[in-house]
């Protein structure tokens, strides 16, 4: 077994191969959801759209399904239905990210594509410390070239400072890092770059923010910016000392019309990005004219289950979602490309599907309902609503785990005007509202092929997958320059 901070060579792929074949062999693999060729995958990384396809990177560990040494895996593609799997990309491979190739951003330089991303550095298992390093790309010759730009301020930051975003403002080029100061508090860094290169950053100021619960956050991550014509929004991930079940760690946003001054103080409130436990660590994709799509990982650092651990994979990205901006809020739904995947329409009478694949829409919402996934053996994930309160209840699936999966999670919506969800093998996301609350679920209740419920559908799909393109598993050659 290859120990947690190896980096992984050309003499790996036999392994990645093997774990491969358990996951395609599993059946709790998802179809429609991204995840990646072996291993474990998290944050999404990376995501652009450039020279007519999109790119999305993510964190991956490909030869264990903990966190260990993490790299960037990637796929491309030109319709979000056919995919290829270009391999594994920015690997840890220099003293500036020996210990993982953390997650970071792409951003278009002088007309070129180049990614932001941190680099790991650990002195010991209790003390660390952080570069952030630029990259450069080549799908034809399969290299990566990388310059390592600056370490983290050890006399202000713990080591946990990571996530670099990077972006324009009136024609200045800034960017904002997730970190934690000495004292144990969540903010994000703010920097300027000082030339045309972007090679020279000076720190400009720290912002930090107070949840809803006054909690306050120990550490904030994968900052990211979403800009309409009519507003700002910041995005960002954070931790809280309370316990998973509780949101300890959820993804934030907040309306921010910024200016020039860069100042990121608002009195505006924070809202919930997404309303499920296992959503974090989101990405809007970079250079997309006329409209804004993310991608989150349906997961979260603090669900490390191993309830699947033997099967060569754990994780997956969400669907690609399109966000749009409604009085201030933030909307999100499946973008108009996933119908692409709807293979039948299925009786509404009687709601039976065989491949673990679905989609169901309903617009007339009684005042309870129940909405059950469930199996021959009467195993199921239950949501139900009542009392303008929402509940997934884990507690009857095949394989449960109630620390990492939370049996019970309570959501207050005020009504349900109209539920849409679509459900894979073992993660499903729920849209309520057209979008208003978004809600990503990771359950496994084995060989689901039945929906029991009051809703009456509007609409309802068995779906089918993704479909991939050469997939096979290529390192790409990493280079360190000056």
């Amino acid at each position: 077994m290859k120990d947690k901070y190896s980096w992984i060579t050309s003499q790996d792929y036999s392994l990645f191969s093997n774990l491969h074949q358990k996951k395609i062999h599993d059946w709790y693999n998802n179809q429609f959801h991204l995840s990646g060729y072996s291993g474990l995958i998290n944050d999404p990384n990376g995501l652009v759209f450039w020279e007519g396809q999109y790119y999305i990177f993510m964190q991956n560990c490909p030869f264990s399904t903990n966190h260990k040494n993490k790299s960037w895996a990637l796929y491309t593609t030109r319709d979000f239905i056919n995919y290829r799997y270009e391999g594994i990309t920015i690997t840890p491979s220099c003293p500036y990210d020996k210990d993982g190739a953390f997650s970071g951003n792409a951003f278009i330089e002088n007309n070129q594509l180049v990614f932001y991303y941190t680099g790991n550095y650990k002195f010991d298992e209790t003390k660390r410390t952080a570069f952030t390093l630029k990259a450069m790309i080549d799908l034809k010759t399969k290299t990566v070239t990388k310059k390592c730009l600056f370490e983290a301020n050890r006399h202000l930051y713990s080591g946990h400072y990571r996530d670099p975003f990077v972006f324009q403002n009136e024609n200045i080029t800034f960017m904002l890092n997730g970190a934690q100061t000495l004292d144990g508090k969540g903010v994000l860094n703010l920097l300027q770059s000082n030339g045309p290169s972007n090679n020279d950053w000076q720190s400009l100021n720290n912002f930090s923010w107070e949840p809803p619960n006054k909690d306050p956050f120990y550490m904030l991550e994968c900052p990211s910016l979403l800009q309409f014509k009519e507003d700002k929004f910041i995005v960002f991930s954070g931790e809280q000392k309370i316990s998973f079940a509780d949101n300890s760690h959820m993804v934030w946003y907040q309306k921010n019309n910024f200016g020039r001054d860069m100042n990121l103080t608002s009195n505006n409130p924070l809202c919930l990005l997404d309303y499920g436990l296992d959503f974090y660590a989101p990405q809007n994709i970079k250079n997309l004219p006329n409209r804004h799509i993310i991608i989150g990982w349906l997961g979260n650092s603090q669900a490390t289950t191993e309830v699947n651990a033997k099967s060569g994979w754990f994780s997956q990205l969400t669907i690609p979602r399109l966000v749009t901006n409604v009085n201030g809020k933030l909307r999100q739904e499946p973008i108009p490309e996933l119908k692409q995947l709807r293979a039948e329409l299925i009786n509404k009478e009687k709601l039976v599907y065989d491949n673990g694949l679905l989609e169901f829409k309903a617009s007339e919402i009684p005042k309870k309902f129940n909405f059950k996934i469930k199996n021959i053996h009467d195993e199921y994930l239950l949501i139900t609503y009542e009392n303008q309160e929402l509940i997934i209840d884990r507690h009857h699936m095949t394989l449960r785990d109630d620390k990492n999966l939370p049996p019970l999670q309570k959501i207050h919506i005020p009504q349900v005007n109209n539920f849409h969800i679509l459900i894979d093998r073992s993660c499903c996301e729920v849209f309520l509202n057209d979008g208003d609350y978004p809600i990503s679920i990771h359950f496994f209740v084995n060989n689901h092929q039945e929906i029991e419920t009051n809703l009456c559908p509007s609409e309802a799909y068995t779906l089918q997958p993704l479909n991939f393109i050469a997939e096979e598993n290529i390192i790409f050659e990493n280079i360190l320059i000056d």
